[in-house]
């Protein structure tokens, strides 16, 4: 048996056994095509008993889990602790996923989906992350025999097989959704030999998703869907139409809704509903702020169209779009839209295909999270769209009418949550309230964002007296802060700002003090895919995004596998950011792990811990993760010690540390040495250093890293590293030092000077009115107050200057030039400016910019010198 073969058989007998990893050891195969046969077996052996051990190791989670081929369970940490043993028979790249099609899957369902990407041939399984209820296998594909082959009498002649497809760029992968998986979207990654890809989105949805099919432009082209389904689509070029035709019964309650711009698309949808005639029976456009909505009963059976484009005829690849066709329940909206922790509310329920659950009681648990939640009816008929909750612990006051004038005003207790309806026309609502001792209080309405078209007007009087009156604070919803006053009766006035009112037109009104925002904290890290290799380490930049408090909070790893530790580091009060070193002994156990970092800190004189999330900082928007992974490799090809545990230095001197290159046996590439860290935020840290990379060729194993700190280098101390990058087999590799101190101190002033060119004349012989001209020469003194004596430097011979000192506390000071009949005409002259002064018993010196200076000739020298250039007269 070949090589390969073999290969391949232990690898399908591993993941159809992986509870008897006995079974994946084949008999001794003598000698292979490779010409290392012993080599290769002895491998294959200390593979699977790494995997064997590793299983003994390790109890992991269902979400630890990756789905292989078969119905064998393959966790993920036995996965790629395979896939990284078999790194030293073969290189591989870490794999890329750049597009997942389709990127949704119905619950209850299974289909086929096209990963696309690069380094995809290594991939053996997918991991992902967020709720529980969703399983995939690659699928491994086979070469077809061929359509055409050859009998030959002989038996000598035959046809070549098909070459393999190239799997690097494009694999499929085949997924499940539980019957009961939560609705909303996962983060899938693609797990291979070398570490585990960034993720891309995976939609679980309740209705079939359709992809649009091209030419869909006309009646006769539209394109045929189910009901339900929602279609995802694109219009992609300017005046195009999109239309989709699909079967309704007499009676049917049909919704159509377009989802565009609610998730960033530029799509100004325009909807029409069209019968099997092609006449218009319905249209809408801006149902849902951009987005349109139709609803509508079907008068009889047949087929309906729907036509979608863009309002202004625009289009493009980005033009994007999900239609919703259905006869599911659709909610309008409820009332009230929400309720109190720990007690029941009965809620009414407007929409369509709704008969039966018009009215209902939620049960809210007593330690149900606070804030606006999502929730969906689940009825006979189907799921509905998802609704907008709000869950608090004021209490609850339903409003009663009439209550829409001074006399009749509604009396309720302050604080309270107050559910309401602007329900005719010009309807306004009124309710008054004392309030036992003086106070702040904040009257806030919440209407639009649980998607109430009411655009609130709210005033606040004081008896007859206005106190305050506000329309739009948060979006077109209103909000109130102001001092109430013991014992003074004040009346809330609540109404549409342009009068209207319905039966949608409904509110939540806050009477309660102004929320106070506890101390907290938001931990975070980047990269999310943690890279680390056997007896190396690598570093994690974490943050903190501080609320209410300054002190240090302290980040670390844990649930580490085994030979894997990390150095836990304290972020001080005032700085926001530091490295996390993971290190890996030489025995460290290989795979692919998710990685928990966890943030802790005094909050309110509370002992808080917190996980980290996994971030993509990217210019606009900063992209989060719902999980980070660590992958452990083989050793690296070299490992990197800083050989200096500090340096210090002034804003504007140099300093060097020095750096030791361990190389593997064998190993001549060259390193590219730098540094990494010191800076405060994601600056990269040529903003403080000027940082001079070296590159470290193979006969060398120390090398000096050069840095220079610049002008307005941050000042304190902070950790340092060295970065070393090589390429071995055609992959980077890099490997980070243990971290020193650097301290930056402030240079006490710095100079310059303006203008940056001057020029004047050489006086002729025995002339007293010499030309002259100025410079500024201004100090930015840092903590300095004293004198700063001046020199100038580069000045040519025959040039004087006046003026070469800064008095004490002074800001500038002008220095004049002139030129003697000695000097000479130029002008490639320049010369600086450099001030030297005592503090702290050390001596400063700074120079300016150079100054570019020229010298012209005395007048009647040029006139003499033109004259002489013009020829004489025949």
């Amino acid at each position: 048996m070949s090589a390969k073969k073999l290969l391949v058989k232990a690898v399908a007998e591993l993941f159809q056994h992986p509870l008897d990893v006995r079974r994946a050891l084949p008999p001794h195969p003598g000698p292979l095509p490779w010409g290392e046969g012993e080599t290769f077996y002895r491998c294959l052996h200390e593979v699977c008993a790494r995997i064997f051990k590793a299983r003994r190791r390790y109890s992991l989670s269902p979400r630890e889990r990756v789905r292989v081929r078969g119905n064998g369970l393959f966790n993920l940490r036995l996965a790629s602790t395979f896939c990284l043993a078999l790194c030293g028979l073969s290189a591989f790249a870490q794999p890329k996923i750049t597009s997942l099609s389709p990127d949704w899957i119905q619950r209850g369902a299974t289909l086929t989906v096209t990963l696309a990407g690069d380094n995809l041939g290594s991939v053996t399984g997918l991991v992902f992350s967020g709720e529980s209820g969703l399983s995939g296998s690659i699928v491994i594909e086979t070469n077809p025999p061929p359509a055409v082959t050859i009998e030959s009498t002989s038996k000598a002649i035959t046809t070549t097989a098909a070459s393999p497809r190239d799997r690097s760029k494009s694999i499929q992968a085949r997924l499940t959704a539980a019957a009961d998986a939560s609705l909303g979207v996962r983060e899938v990654r693609a797990l291979g030999a070398n570490g585990i890809s960034s993720p891309l989105p995976l939609t679980i949805a309740a209705v079939p998703e359709v992809a649009e099919v091209e030419p869909n432009n006309s009646i006769t082209q539209a394109q045929l869907i189910p009901v339900p389904a929602a279609v995802v689509g694109t219009i992609q070029a300017a005046t195009e139409l999109d239309y989709f035709r699909f079967p309704a019964h007499k009676g049917d309650q049909l919704v159509l809704e377009v989802v565009a711009q609610r998730s960033g698309s530029p799509l100004d949808s325009t909807l029409a509903l069209l019968d099997a005639q092609g006449r218009e029976l319905a249209r809408d456009e801006d149902a849902r702020g951009f987005d349109s909505m139709i609803e509508f009963t079907v008068p009889g059976d047949g087929d309906y169209f729907a036509q979608l484009r863009d309002f202004q005829y625009r289009g493009g690849g980005d033009y994007k779009y999900r239609l919703f066709v259905s006869v599911l329940p659709y909610v309008d909206y409820i009332f009230p839209f929400g309720g109190q922790r720990g007690k029941p509310v009965e809620i009414t329920v407007a929409g369509k295909n709704l008969k039966g659950v018009e009215k209902m009681t939620l049960n809210i648990d007593a330690k149900a999270p606070r804030g606006r939640q999502e929730i969906r009816l689940n009825t006979p008929r189907g799921l509905s769209n998802p609704i907008q909750f709000d869950v608090q612990d004021l209490p609850e006051i339903t409003e009663a009418e009439p209550n829409n004038t001074t006399t009749n005003a509604q009396a309720v207790a302050a604080p309270a949550m107050i559910n309401g309806l602007i329900g005719t026309t010009n309807d306004v609502d009124r309710f008054k309230f004392k309030v036992a001792a003086d106070q702040k209080l904040v009257c806030a309405v919440e209407a639009r964002r649980f998607g109430s078209p009411l655009d609130a007007m709210l005033a606040i009087y004081a008896g007859e007296t206005l106190v305050a009156q506000n329309d739009d604070t948060d979006g077109l919803d209103a909000r109130i802060e102001f001092e109430a006053k013991k014992d003074v009766e004040y009346t809330v006035v609540l109404r549409d700002l342009t009068g209207r009112g319905g039966n949608n037109f409904t509110y939540r009104l806050a009477i309660r003090p102004p929320t106070a925002a506890a101390p907290s904290l938001v931990a975070r890290y980047f990269p999310d895919e943690v890279r680390l290799h056997r007896g190396g380490r690598t570093r994690v930049r974490c943050e903190v995004v501080r609320q209410g408090f300054d002190g240090p909070v302290r980040f670390t790893a844990t649930d580490l596998p085994a030979g894997v530790s990390v150095d836990s580091v304290l972020i001080a009060a005032g700085r926001n950011e530091a490295d996390l070193l993971f290190n890996a002994a030489p025995e460290a156990i290989m795979g692919t792990v998710p990685v928990k970092i966890s943030a802790s800190a005094s909050l309110g004189g509370k002992d808080v811990t917190q996980m980290a999330s996994a971030i993509a900082p990217q210019e606009k928007t900063e992209k989060t993760f719902q999980q980070g992974f660590l992958s452990v490799f083989d050793s690296a090809p070299f490992t990197l010690d800083a050989l200096s545990l500090a340096a210090a230095l002034d804003q504007l001197q140099s300093a060097t540390v020095d750096a030791l290159i361990i190389r593997r046996p064998g190993f001549t590439g060259d390193v590219k040495l730098t540094a990494v860290g010191f800076v405060a935020g994601r600056e990269l840290i040529t903003k403080s250093l000027d940082v001079k990379e070296l590159v470290v060729k193979a006969d060398a194993r120390t090398a000096q890293l050069k840095f220079t700190a610049k002008v307005d280098s941050e000042l304190g101390t902070r950790a340092l590293l060295l970065r070393g990058e090589a390429t071995e087999n055609g992959q980077v590799v890099v490997q980070f030092s243990q971290p020193m101190a650097l301290t930056v101190a402030q240079i006490p002033f710095v100079l310059s000077a303006t203008p940056a060119k001057i020029s004047f004349k050489i006086p002729r012989a025995g002339e007293t009115n010499a030309d002259e001209a100025t410079v500024k020469v201004k100090v930015e003194r840092r903590n300095f107050p004293g004198a700063i004596p001046l020199t100038v430097e580069g000045l040519p011979a025959g040039v004087q200057v006046s003026g070469t000192n800064i008095p004490a506390d002074t800001a500038e000071v002008a220095l004049v030039f002139t030129a003697t009949e000695k000097a000479a005409a130029g002008t490639n002259y320049t010369f600086v400016v450099q001030g030297a002064a005592l503090h702290n018993d050390r001596l400063y010196r700074h120079k300016t910019g150079g100054v570019k200076l020229t010298l012209a000739m005395p007048a009647a020298e040029v006139a003499t010198t033109n004259a002489a250039a013009v020829p004489k007269e025949p």
